[in-house]
C-alpha cells in the first residue's frame, strides 16, 4: 500500500517538476531568452551532454571518425584474434 503512495507521490512530484519548468521556459520565451530556453528544452527532453571519447594506445583523443573506426578494428583483432590454448581443461 505504500510503495503505491510513494510511486504516486513521485509521478506527481515530477509531473509538478516538468510544469514548473514548462512555465520557466515559456517565461524566458517571452522574454527572448534564447540560452536559458534552450537549457529548460534540454532539461525537459532530459538530454544530456553524452560524450564518449575513443583514445589511441597511446592516451591520445582521436578526432575523427576514420581514426575511431581505425582504433576500434584494432582493437577488436586484438581482442578477437588470440590463440587457443592447447588444452583449456587443465
Amino acid at each position: 500500500m505504500k510503495d503505491k503512495e510513494v510511486k504516486a507521490s513521485a509521478r506527481a512530484d515530477k509531473w509538478r517538476w516538468l510544469n514548473d519548468l514548462a512555465e520557466e521556459a515559456e517565461t524566458a520565451a517571452r522574454n527572448n531568452c534564447s540560452g536559458d530556453l534552450y537549457q529548460l528544452t534540454r532539461k525537459i527532453a532530459g538530454q544530456g551532454r553524452n560524450v564518449t571519447t575513443i583514445k589511441d594506445k597511446k592516451g591520445k583523443r582521436l578526432a575523427s571518425e576514420d581514426e575511431v573506426l581505425e582504433r576500434w578494428r584494432e582493437h577488436f583483432e586484438e581482442v578477437l584474434n588470440v590463440q587457443r590454448p592447447d588444452n583449456p581443461c587443465q
